[in-house]
Parts: C-alpha cells; structure tokens; sequence
C-alpha cells in the first residue's frame, strides 16, 4: 500500500514538474513605459497576445465596446481611433475623416478568454506606432524617442505625446509639450533629429527636420517654443517641396515663429504670443508661410509666390506685380525664346509666366517653371532670386535630353 502512495505521489509531483513550463509559456508579465500593468500577456500557438483594453488604457486610449458590431472601437488622446473586430478580417485605423489603414486578421485574430479582448503584439506596435519589444521574460511597450545631447544634459522628446524633457545630474526635468503630427496614416511625419537652445528670455527653442509623406515627399520644419516656467508650449510645422524652409527670426525680444497658415509673435520681455492667421490676412484659406518680418513688414509665401503684408496699415502687396516688371519680363522671354524648348514662342512664355509660383512643377524633373526664391533682407531691402527651370534645345532646335536653370536677381525695398 505504501509503494502504491509513494508511487501516486511520485506520478502527481512528475505531471506538476513537467507542466511548470507550459504553464509559465502562458503568460508574459507586460511593462508600459516601464510601469508594469495588471493584465498579462497570453501565448498562444507562439504568438504573444496583448490585453487590449489594459494596454490602450494604459496608453491614454479610451476603450469601448460595440455589442452590435462585436468589435472594440479605441480612441487615442490624438483623436485617432482604430476598430477591432471580435470576428472580422481587417483592422482599421482612421486618422482622420479622411485618411485611414486596415491590417489583415486572417493569421492571427484577436479573441476573447475570460472577459477580455486580446490583441496579437504586433499590431499594437503598427496601429500606435509604439515601439514593443519581448522576449520569453517579458514584452516591454514604450513610445518611440529621439534624443540630443548639449552641454545642458540630455534632452528626450517623446514622438507620440510630444513631451520634452531634460536630464541632468540631478535627474529629469519635464520641460513641456510639443503639438505632435500624425507618424501614421496619409501625410505621416518622420523627424531626423532635434536640438534645443535657450533663449535671451530663459525659455527653450527646440527645431526638428524630417519629411512629410503624402502625394508628394515634402522638407519639413518643425519649431517650438516652450516657456520656461512649464506653461503652454507654441509649436509650428512647416513643409514644401522647395527649400529653403522659413527660420524662426528675431525683432528686439520678440520671436517669429512660422508654420503653413499661422504665424506666432512671442515676445519674451513683455510675456505675450500674438497669433496671425494667414486665412484671416488673405479673406481665404492658404498656407502661406512667413519667411522674414522686421516687426512692420511681414514677408508671406509658399516658397516659391510671395506677398508682403504690412501689420500697420493691414495693407498687402503682391511681389509678383512689384517686382517682375516689364524689363524683367523681357529678359526672361528673350532667354527663353533661345534657350527653351517648352516656352519658345510668345503664348507658351505666356502660360509660363502666368504660372508663376507653381511649386509642384519646380521640382528639377517636372515641366518648365518660373518661380521666386526669397535669399535675405539687408537694410530695407529684400533679395530674390527668379528661377527658371527650363528644357535645353539641342542643335537642331529639338528638346535636348537635360533641363537647365537660370537666376535673375531682383530686389525690392519695403516702403517705410
């Protein structure tokens, strides 16, 4: 009888041992931003599953459930929202009204056990652009970061909240946050790098480059603004196709920042930011940017078509009637007439100047174009340079297999 027990007991204890690792296979303990959350993660048939609403919640997600459809409809803080069905073939994320992208469910679906909606890692990681990294210990979700060292210490900006900190010897300082666009969906943002500089006011001025993807692959600009106090940051993005991008410049104590459609003047001494309305100086929705201004004169374009806009008497001039006078325009015909192939007559050189501005066109591989490029400002005076980019003629009067391009310079003084 005992050998019996004994050997009862031997079976119970080798089934326990030999289910130890199956059952610790089963679950992976899941760290957000390092914190770890309550819920973990499941494996199932090799793959790790993520417990949905414990993890958008913990990302500042709002989660709700759609009885009707079967399917959870989560809804980040940056509006984006993403709808997972419970039995479907496709998830979907809407950026905007507008924009959205689905990923396929076909291999590994989400699924519910015990009340609660599972997710497959991998399309946390592509619907929220958050960085995941597991292993068989552990499955680690954090927002993707760039980071710029200065003799201040370390600054980190996060690329989904935007929030910017410093870290020194002492520890970290949370600095403010940054207005962040979309890393997903349609006109997606990829920034390269960034620095931060302190100002005469004792802020911070942070600058970032990258591209913005859409139907064309724009230089992008971003600029902020953050006081020093922790307040509210002032960020702006500007992006086109031509380069140079506008800077932020400085009138005395007060910094113009400048992004597609809006223009801010902070001034440091006095502790106030003054918002301009591009829309609002046009009667109509542009997305002009302002590439220099002395405090009077602001220099308004897209980069390639600029107006002058003067903040005194409201009065706005149009560059183009300015500045290409007749001399200017006869000069540009006549090179043209010799040297081009697409605006050799006078009613194509006419639908070319009436182009003027046409950023999309002047992109070195695109039609024939002319356009404006603002240079500098020197005492009252602003310098351009008049582009054309044109298709050489070959010896025999056909279109050679190059484009060329030719400058003119031209100035205008601002009427003090």
């Amino acid at each position: 009888m005992k050998k019996v027990i004994l050997s009862l007991i031997l079976t119970l204890a080798l089934a326990l041992v030999a289910a130890m690792p199956a059952s610790a296979a089963e679950t992976l303990p899941v760290f957000v931003e390092g914190q770890k959350i309550a819920e973990p993660a499941l494996v199932k048939n090799g793959v790790s599953y993520l417990p949905m609403r414990s993890i958008y919640e913990a990302l500042g997600a709002k989660v709700d459930w759609d009885a009707k459809n079967k399917r959870v409809i989560a809804t980040e803080p940056s509006g984006i929202w993403t709808e997972i069905p419970l039995n479907g073939d496709c998830l979907v994320v809407h950026y905007s009204a507008h924009s959205d992208t689905t990923a396929s469910l076909e291999e590994r679906r989400p699924f519910a056990r015990g009340g609660k909606i599972y997710l497959p890692v991998r399309l946390v990681s592509d619907t929220m652009g958050y960085d995941v990294d597991y292993n068989k210990q552990r499955i680690a979700v954090s927002a993707p970061r760039l980071t710029y060292n200065s003799a201040d210490g370390v600054y980190t900006l996060n690329l989904l909240s935007g929030e910017l900190t410093l870290s020194q010897a002492g520890g970290a300082k949370r600095l403010g946050v940054v207005e962040m666009l979309s890393t997903r969906g349609f006109g997606a943002v990829e920034l390269s790098g960034f620095s931060v500089e302190a100002t005469p006011g004792g802020n911070y001025l942070l600058r970032s480059g990258g591209i913005l993807s859409g139907a064309l692959t724009n230089s992008l600009q971003m600029y902020a603004w953050l006081p020093g106090d922790g307040g509210k940051a002032v960020t702006v993005y500007s992006a086109s196709v031509l380069d140079p991008l506008p800077a932020p410049c400085w009138a005395e104590n007060v910094l113009w920042l400048s992004g597609s459609g809006v223009v801010f003047a902070v001034d440091e001494k006095n502790d106030t930011v003054t918002e301009y309305d591009i829309a609002d100086i046009y009667g109509e929705e542009c997305n002009y940017m302002c590439y220099w201004t002395d405090g009077r004169f602001m220099l308004l374009g897209d980069g390639a078509d600029f107006d002058v806009y003067d903040i005194k008497t409201k009065e706005l001039i149009d560059l183009k009637t300015a500045v290409l006078e007749p001399d200017i325009k006869a000069q540009v015909q006549t090179f043209m007439q010799q040297n081009s192939w697409g605006a050799n007559t006078p009613e194509k050189f006419a639908a070319l100047w009436e182009g003027l501005g046409n950023t999309f066109a002047a992109l070195g591989v695109g039609d024939e174009v002319v356009y404006l490029n603002f240079v500098k400002e020197a005492d009252g005076v602003l310098y351009f340079d008049l582009i054309l980019h044109y298709w050489a003629v070959d010896a025999e009067g056909k279109p050679a297999s190059i484009s060329g391009d030719k400058t003119f310079n031209i100035t205008y003084a601002l009427p003090y």
